[in-house]
């Protein structure tokens, strides 16, 4: 499980951030590379829920179904249309605020991350404990030999 406090939104700075929304991609990418996890969005890493509030305003329609949209079509564009389409996205109120629950299936075979407009990339991200990590060419095929032989 990770927690991310927002999907799109920089707490830091109060703007939009390519960088937090390159973080969603990775964290889902290195979740379908391993065992499959969940990944809460709008939770604090201390388990305090944060909620959604400044991304559901930037997602279509500023509301839950337009932040999905928004969230898929991303992942889809990044990872794959096809290894994406099994992750599941789920919306629960927690002390007034929106939470969105992403639960992530290991894939059948790896999946690379792709670059913001659907640039092809070779960039591979395995989870691996409570962290997330970029693999080496050397790596990813030993890897590859084990999990998907």
């Amino acid at each position: 499980m990770e927690f991310k406090s927002t999907a799109r939104w920089n707490t830091r700075s109060g703007s939009r951030d390519a960088r937090v929304e390159d973080e969603v991609v990775i964290t889902v990418a290195g979740f379908m590379n391993a065992g499959g996890g969940t990944l809460l969005l709008g939770v604090e890493d201390d388990g305090t829920v944060r909620g959604l509030d400044e991304d559901l305003a930037m997602a279509p329609g500023r509301n839950r179904d337009g932040l999905e949209l928004w969230l898929r079509t991303m992942l889809g564009e990044r990872l794959g249309k096809a290894v994406t389409a099994d992750a599941g996205a789920s919306f629960e109120t927690v002390d007034d605020r929106d939470v969105c629950r992403v639960d992530v299936a290991p894939a059948d075979r790896p999946v690379f991350v792709g670059a913001t407009g659907g640039a092809r990339t070779a960039d591979f991200h395995l989870r691996v404990g409570n962290a997330t990590r970029r693999l080496l060419t050397d790596e990813v095929l030993d890897y590859r030999a084990r999990r998907w032989p």
